[in-house]
């Protein structure tokens, strides 16, 4: 098991592009899960209505809104209808991008990792979006920028296990409930998005809704077990923690595989509307194993499957455009 005090973050199994390496080292220097791994999170289940609180009246508020060239923007507030996370981050925000006239359907916009506030989704998604007639909904995810813990500047490095699974169970309900509210105020077909782990959530959300929406999940893992246990993060989890947390190595290792298992792709696996969902993977990808677009496949094998070159962190950087064209063909032209 890797030393919390390793010196150099080294290259995963599957080998890793060198800028990937280089962001890795540059920006998680805090180390993930100081404080351990918490209490075991409750498993994001699929029992109505438990896993679908959206199906209970979820609405949302608007305010502040401000005129663009090509569009408006407003201001979203809402509470989360995660009834799990904690008080202290349920209240959840985001920002609504709508065309001036004809819209041709809205995309929901999920945060990846480290992905804080609205700026990188902004200007690199929802406004071009808007120039192609298309809305956007860009939310925060929770713990993140606006919805971090008070009093904490941690930022995307999560105290603790449990609070990553807290994080991304309510990035997935919050990301259906938003789905099924959009349809129900607009009457537009609506398309799930998401890079990295943004792009995981919105898989997992359609698949938990009785009508799944369109998807496009770029550099997304099928499990964050080898994001954090094999790829350029491992030697960024405060393992001595974990540890001491588990009473031994083996026994934390255990632990933090069942943990991180719990939000597997696999486990929640349905049919997706396939012909309109897009995944694309990175071919020197760091953080993500190389067998990840295999095993998306064999679980939605009538998706289309892209690849590009280069590691994670230029295709998350570049990739805007790729997803604003992605959202643009999965939704067809103007019927």
């Amino acid at each position: 098991m890797p030393g919390h005090d390793a010196p150099d973050l080294g290259l995963p199994p599957w080998g890793a592009d060198a800028l990937d390496l280089r962001y890795a080292r540059r920006t998680y220097r805090q180390r993930y899960f100081r404080e351990g791994f918490g209490e075991r999170f409750d498993a994001l289940v699929t029992d109505a209505p438990v896993a679908r609180p959206w199906d209970r009246g979820f609405t949302f508020v608007e305010d502040n809104p401000v005129a663009g060239p090509d569009g408006t923007r407003t201001e979203v507030s809402f509470i989360s209808p995660d009834p799990w996370l904690p008080d202290p981050v349920r209240a959840g925000c985001g920002a609504l991008f709508r065309p001036h006239t004809g819209a041709r359907g809205v995309a929901v916009l999920l945060a990846a990792t480290g992905d804080e506030g609205f700026a990188h989704r902004t200007q690199k998604i929802a406004l071009p979006l808007l120039r192609r007639g298309i809305g956007a909904l860009i939310l925060e995810a929770p713990f993140y920028g606006a919805r971090r813990l008070p009093g904490t500047d941690d930022g995307c490095l999560l105290p603790t296990v449990q609070s990553l699974g807290h994080l991304f169970r309510a990035q997935v309900i919050e990301a259906a409930a938003m789905v099924f509210a959009l349809r129900n105020a607009t009457g537009l077909p609506v398309v799930l998005g998401g890079m990295s782990r943004g792009g995981q959530a919105a898989v997992i959300a359609a698949c938990l809704m009785r009508t799944p929406p369109p998807v496009v999940a770029h550099l997304a893992p099928a499990s964050a077990v080898p994001v954090f246990t094999a790829g350029v993060l491992r030697q960024e989890v405060c393992w001595p923690a974990l540890v001491q947390s588990a009473g031994g190595e083996a026994a934390a290792l255990e632990r933090f595989t069942s943990m991180l298992s719990d939000a597997d792709v696999a486990r929640f696996a349905r049919p997706l509307d396939e012909p309109r969902t897009v995944f694309v993977h990175a071919l020197a990808d760091g953080f993500v194993p190389p067998e990840a677009p295999a095993t998306l496949r064999a679980l939605f094998g009538g998706a289309r499957f892209e690849t590009v070159p280069g590691g994670h962190v230029a295709a998350f950087l570049r990739g805007g455009a790729r997803m604003v064209r992605h959202i643009d063909e999965v939704l067809g032209p103007t019927p």
